[in-house]
């Protein structure tokens, strides 16, 4: 199942990566890595136990990343993508789970050093204003969003629905590790 939605989280976020890649940030990459993002996805849910629920709140991250009023705003790009996804995968896992280990572990499978994923994620939070807070109504569009992608059949995000699996509103004190 875990296959699944990673394919859908990978179809959400790839409808947003631009073609153009003048990029220079610290997401960027010197090339376009050759693992793709659905197959970088499967490596975090089956190596790393990332919940779904973090997979749909990192595309709301990277939204949130991409269209922020402050400049400088993340384009996606294929040479951007992975570490972006990575950082706002690690964010939202933390936000989400009570109990977090260390994330060296999602660093290597995103083939990145530890401390590179320490300075994306923080590059992240500031771009987001530290706000990975998600009201229930932008959740469930989300949600929605991500249904309508998913084959009829496909229930995974019904149990989603509403905040039951959202923490509380928290505030800036989201941490990095």
């Amino acid at each position: 199942m875990e296959d699944s939605v990673a394919s859908l989280v990978r179809n959400r976020i790839s409808q947003n990566i631009a073609d153009e890649d003048s990029s220079s940030s610290l997401f960027a990459a010197p090339h376009a890595p050759a693992l793709p993002l659905e197959k970088l996805l499967v490596r975090f849910t089956h190596y790393w136990s990332v919940p779904t629920e973090a997979l749909v709140m990192a595309c709301v991250i990277l939204d949130r990343a991409r269209n922020s009023k402050s400049a400088p705003r993340l384009t996606l790009t294929p040479k951007t993508a992975h570490k972006a996804l990575t950082a706002a995968v690690v964010v939202a896992t933390k936000f989400i789970l009570d109990d977090f280990e260390k994330h060296s572990g999602i660093a290597m499978a995103a083939g990145i050093r530890p401390q590179t994923l320490t300075s994306l994620e923080m590059e992240l939070l500031r771009l987001v204003d530290f706000n990975v807070f998600t009201d229930s109504s932008t959740w469930n569009s989300y949600i929605s969003e991500l249904e309508s992608l998913a084959p009829a059949s496909y229930p995974v995000f019904k149990a989603l629905k509403g905040t039951s699996k959202l923490p509380k509103k928290q505030t800036k004190s989201c941490c990095v590790q």
